[in-house]
This record gives structure tokens, sequence and C-alpha cells, in this order.
């Protein structure tokens, strides 16, 4: 059990050098765009490298099956797409705004970021978010042919993916202008896979991974039934 247990103090930590850069952003993205934006980015992709490495080591140790939850499902696909770069998805939403949008050609578009209620309300809610349609059009893939509507129902229902294209949809937005944000769906499956280390008996050696499966483990962080919907206008 000790490769588990690196693993998981290896995605703690990531977890932790996220929230960092987060803390750091708004300050650096007034000095540096370009090193703020890639830093993020960074930092949440070694969070889904982080999160297969425990994936990879457990998924055959009958402590969690990860395809049965859309959460965890999401984590997957995302890592693996990100991973591999062969294609133009997931971009992410600091990416587009600070580095590729022209603001001015813009002046007046109007997105849709979509996320979810803290269950907690007092909670702080961290951000990155990416194009729903890429997630939906990731399913397209070939290699994903065979599970994508199972994924597909598994997303519209416990991510209510549903009800927030619905919305989109509702309010005419085009499908290039609806955002979501991951870390809620990130944040539940962190959750998901602390509680069952923790009934496997699994222990933590690590200060980063002692503290999450505390937090983790401890109530209900994010409620992915009930999306919210923020919105940000170029030039407002």
């Amino acid at each position: 059990m000790e490769t588990i247990s690196n693993a998981v103090d290896k995605l703690s930590n990531s977890l932790r050098i996220f929230a960092e850069e987060q803390f750091r952003f708004n300050k650096l993205v007034t000095i540096d765009k370009e090193e703020a934006v890639n830093n993020n980015n960074q930092a949440f992709e070694a969070i889904l490298e982080s999160f297969h490495t425990v994936y990879d080591i457990t998924k055959d140790k009958n402590i969690l099956d990860y395809f049965k939850y859309a959460d965890t499902t999401l984590l997957i696909l995302l890592r693996n797409a990100i991973h591999h770069r062969n294609h133009l998805l997931f971009e992410s939403w600091n990416s587009s705004f600070y580095l590729k949008f022209n603001h001015e050609k813009l002046c007046g578009v109007q997105f849709l970021l979509a996320t979810y209620k803290n269950c907690n309300e007092d909670s702080f809610q961290v951000k990155h978010y990416y194009k729903i349609y890429d997630i939906y059009e990731r399913l397209n893939h070939p290699q994903l042919k065979k599970f994508a509507e199972k994924h597909r129902k598994l997303f519209e229902k416990e991510l209510s993916f549903s009800k927030i294209t619905k919305y989109a949809k509702k309010e005419k937005y085009p499908d290039n202008q609806i955002y979501i944000n991951i870390m809620p769906i990130l944040i539940s499956a962190m959750s998901r896979i602390f509680i069952a280390l923790k009934e496997n008996k699994i222990d933590v050696k690590g200060y980063d991974s002692k503290v999450y499966i505390q937090h983790f483990t401890s109530e209900k962080i994010v409620c992915l039934d009930m999306p919210i919907y923020d919105t940000y206008k170029i030039c407002e």
C-alpha cells in the first residue's frame, strides 16, 4: 500500500500548489499575463496527472469503480485529452481571455460561466473553466466511441450538464460562449477518492494528505445537482 500512499501524497501536494497559484494569480496577471496563465494551467494539469497516477495504481484493487461516477470519469477523460494534446480542445478561460481574445473585436460579447453551489454557504470556491462543449466534442473521439453514450448520460445527470445546456440554450448562448468550472467536479472526485481510501484503511503519510483527507471526508463540499450561473461581458 506504500505506492498508493506515495501517489496520494503527490496528488495532495499538487492540490496545494494549485491553490497557491490561484492566490497569486490576480497579482501576477497584472505584471506578466503569460506567466500567470501558464503557471495556473500547468498547476491544474499537474493535479490531473497526479490523479491519474492514483487511478492507475488503485484501479485493479477494488478501492473505487472510477467509471461508475461522473466526477472521476470526467477527470480521467480530461487528463487523457490534455496529456496527449493532439487537438485544440480544452483551452482554459484564462488562456482565452488573457492571451487569445481580441477584446476590441469581441466588445459586447457575453459569456456564460457555469459553476456549482457550495454546500457550505461560507466556503470559498476556486475556479478553472473550460468550454462545456469541448467535453461533448471529446466524447466523439474514436477511442471513446464505445463508452460515449454512457459517459454523456452520467455527465448530464450527475454533473447537471443537461440543466446547464438547457439554460444556455434558453438564454441563446452559442456553444463557444459556454464555460464550466471544473474545480467543483474535481473536489467532488477528490472527496470520493479520499472516502474510499479511508474506508479501505489506507493510511496517508504526508502533511498535505492528512489535511486534505480530513477536509474531503468530513462533509459534503459541493452540490453538483445545483448549477449556478455567472456572466462576463467583454468591455463591460
